[in-house]
């Protein structure tokens, strides 16, 4: 196994997570229901996971994070 097979890439979608790998320079791409599956479907195979993680959850009790509002002063487009 070489390390682009041992490092994951998530990202947030609607109705679940889209889970990026590549093996043999070729990318894969699956997506699950919840983040759980995620890792019990990977978890004896990885080194790294790269989580993209949304700022302004709408469900949190505080309606920003400081990191949300640090976030929004850096943002250029």
């Amino acid at each position: 196994m070489n390390i682009e097979e041992r490092v994951l890439g998530i990202d947030g979608a609607y109705g679940g997570w889209v889970v990026a790998t590549c093996k043999n320079g070729k990318a894969f791409v699956q997506f699950f229901k919840k983040i759980e599956d995620v890792w019990y479907f990977y978890r004896d195979k990885l080194e790294l996971v790269l989580i993209d993680i949304p700022i302004g959850l709408p469900y949190s009790e505080k309606r920003y994070r400081s990191c949300d509002e640090e976030a929004r002063k850096l943002k250029t487009f």
